[in-house]
């Protein structure tokens, strides 16, 4: 046995994170068996304890002391936030008025252009 497959065997299995053929591959669990555990763990969101297997029909306290030695408990890593793109993070420009510009070269806003002939009629 290489070193590496001696670790592999050495390492326990993350039930949170396990699938049901590394599930299948632990000592007296089976396909049917596998299912249940991953079923269990997707109804209630995950594991908090190894000894929430003893909950799942067909695991025997007898089994579970057997897999105890090889399973644990870590929380599932929480996904990443989203990323936002560059764009979506620049300030926004202030919202200015539309400018014209009038014969003699100054800039007025078109709400004071409007509202210029209105005072003088």
């Amino acid at each position: 046995m290489t070193t590496a497959a001696l670790v592999a065997a050495l390492a326990l299995l993350n039930l949170n994170t396990a699938t049901p053929g590394e599930l299948d591959a632990l000592p007296g669990i089976g396909p049917v068996l596998a299912g249940r555990i991953v079923e269990f763990r997707e109804k209630r969101g995950g594991f908090r304890r190894v000894e929430e297997l003893l909950a799942i029909e067909g695991i025997s306290e007898r089994m579970w002391q057997e897999l105890r030695l090889r399973v644990e408990v870590r929380p599932e890593p929480a996904p990443e936030p989203a990323r936002q793109n560059q764009s979506a993070m620049t300030r926004p420009r202030p919202r200015t008025a539309s400018l014209r510009k009038n014969p003699p070269g100054e800039w007025i806003g078109q709400k004071v252009l409007g509202a210029v002939p209105a005072m003088n009629a």
